[in-house]
């Protein structure tokens, strides 16, 4: 059972697969992990390292840490 989840989010330019090893490292450490792509990188629609504005990018943050709240782990803490 994990102690709390961790959402990783990757950089501009990036993919979420570039840390997987960052994942494993969470999991031997009893710590769950959630990683998304961003608009525009890996494997996410859109054009490749395009986002429209910040807002953007903060809106679908927010739709992740929604869905890990009430869908993955919604009682355990999490950590951004």
């Amino acid at each position: 059972e994990p102690r709390a989840v961790v959402l990783i989010v990757h950089g501009s330019g990036e993919h979420c697969e570039r840390y997987e090893h960052v994942a494993r490292f969470f999991s031997e450490h009893q710590l769950a992990s959630v990683s998304y792509d961003l608009r525009g990188h890996g494997y996410s629609g859109g054009e490749r390292g395009y986002f429209p504005c910040i807002n953007a990018v903060l809106d679908d943050l927010k739709c992740v840490i929604q869905f890990i709240r009430v869908e993955l782990y919604p009682d355990i803490s999490l950590i951004i």
